[in-house]
């Protein structure tokens, strides 16, 4: 997994990759539900995000069972990651109130 974690005052987690070899045995998804645990436990993180491409479905539907939502990334929130483009949008999963 490749992640940068924004020191900033957004305090977002931008997941750049993720890189599972024996897809579809819920390996990926459990490397990031506990990636995700990690992460919101710093002090100041309040959530992870990440882009995805539009046809990508069943990463989506794997995201959303975690519970990442869609969202647009503020100028502020992109400069720790890529900022989506055509084709391409965000999602992020919040830490708990």
């Amino acid at each position: 997994m490749i992640v940068a974690d924004r020191q900033g005052p957004e305090g977002g987690v931008y997941v750049k990759r993720i890189l599972v070899a024996d897809k579809e045995r819920g390996t990926g998804k459990a490397a990031l539900r506990a990636f995700i645990a990690e992460a919101l436990g710093r002090p100041g993180r309040r959530f992870v995000w990440l882009n995805l491409r539009e046809p990508n479905a069943c990463a989506r539907a794997v995201y959303r069972a975690l519970g990442f939502e869609r969202f647009e990334p503020s100028l502020e929130e992109g400069a720790g990651g890529e900022m989506p483009h055509q084709g391409v949008f965000s999602m992020r999963i919040p830490a708990a109130s």
